[in-house]
């Protein structure tokens, strides 16, 4: 019994040893010391000091990642490696990035054009709708639980051909016109109880039921007016934030903005009428921000202080009447 379980031992610490060998990079390839060392037209090095300490801090397993992609010609340029090291990602969350050969195409400046791009450039508010900042990328909630680009889009993310291979779910052309698609698309995982106990059980799970009979839900899928707001309108695309974290669009010093990119836009607000059949007044906003709420909000910094969601509601937003506010 001694004897087999000194062989055992033995095969454990020769496998062990083998992996550990496979993982340990035998020094930097020549492929990836190129970028590092390659100098810009005016004789300066593109990776720079504080991105080059970053590289030489990463552990065995991360600079063999990054061995691979530069190996299967992912990653081409030094200014692309830059971009990569500049964000300074911790190991966990550069493992999820170098693993993820979408999310490595789509950070290639040579490779993709500005409308596809991830870059750490500010963006501009005339900038293509999908260009993002990267560092917005990298921090966004569903990207943190190992959630890209594939999860949405479809395709293998670990597969070298960088193929493009949508899922299902995903609306051919035309699907800027009825805007009712996005709301299922998202409700695919987030009205999966089951599903979302996985990531956060405390997240509510009833969020479409409650959006189908708001006056923004009726909007958009019973009259189709490309006015109302989905999703994507409050949340975001591919930087979402926790309504946790400061710079979410729905952090409640933020919530007045968001709501106020339709409800302080009169051009965009026309025709909307009150029950008594006045125009919708386009104010709001003005006068929350010197309200005592507003205030109590957006100078004193009370995060307890009422927002426009705490009267309205969030996904079931609805006029408020005197009654409920006096119960709320």
């Amino acid at each position: 019994m001694r004897i087999f379980s000194f062989i055992l031992c033995q095969l454990v610490c020769i496998f062990t040893a083998a992996i550990a060998a496979e993982e340990k990079p035998a020094g930097i390839p020549p492929k990836l010391a190129g970028l590092l060392a390659d100098q810009s037209k005016d004789g300066k090095s593109v990776i720079t000091l504080e991105q080059r300490a970053y590289f030489d801090g990463l552990n065995d397993h991360l600079k063999t990642l990054l061995i691979k992609a530069v190996d299967a010609e992912i990653i081409t340029r030094a200014d692309h490696l830059g971009s990569i090291l500049a964000l300074g990602l911790r190991p966990q969350k550069m493992e999820v990035f170098l693993q993820d050969n979408c999310v490595l195409c789509h950070t290639d400046p040579e490779v993709q054009k500005p409308e596809s791009l991830f870059s750490l450039s500010q963006v501009s508010s005339n900038s293509p709708a999908h260009h993002l900042n990267l560092r917005d990328l990298v921090d966004d909630v569903h990207f943190r639980r190992g959630l890209s680009c594939a999860g949405c889009h479809g395709g293998d993310p670990a597969s070298d051909k960088l193929e493009h291979s949508f899922v299902k779910e995903w609306p051919g052309p035309g699907r800027d016109k009825d805007r009712g698609w996005v709301l299922s698309f998202c409700a695919r995982c987030h009205s999966d109880p089951a599903f979302m106990n996985k990531f956060n059980p405390a997240l509510p799970t009833d969020q479409l039921a409650k959006y189908k009979e708001s006056p923004h839900g009726k909007l958009l899928l019973e009259t189709k007016d490309p006015r109302a707001p989905d999703c994507l309108s409050c949340h975001g695309v591919h930087g979402i934030r926790s309504a946790k974290n400061p710079l979410s669009t729905v952090y409640p010093k933020r919530v007045h903005e968001t709501c106020g990119v339709c409800h302080a836009n009169a051009e965009r607000m026309a025709g909307f009428k009150l029950p008594d059949g006045s125009p919708l007044p386009t104010d709001q906003l003005a006068k929350y921000r010197t309200s005592v709420h507003g205030r109590a909000l957006l100078e004193r910094g009370d995060l307890g202080a009422p927002a426009c969601n705490n009267c309205h509601g969030n996904h079931a937003a609805m006029p408020v009447g005197l009654s409920s506010v006096s119960q709320s």
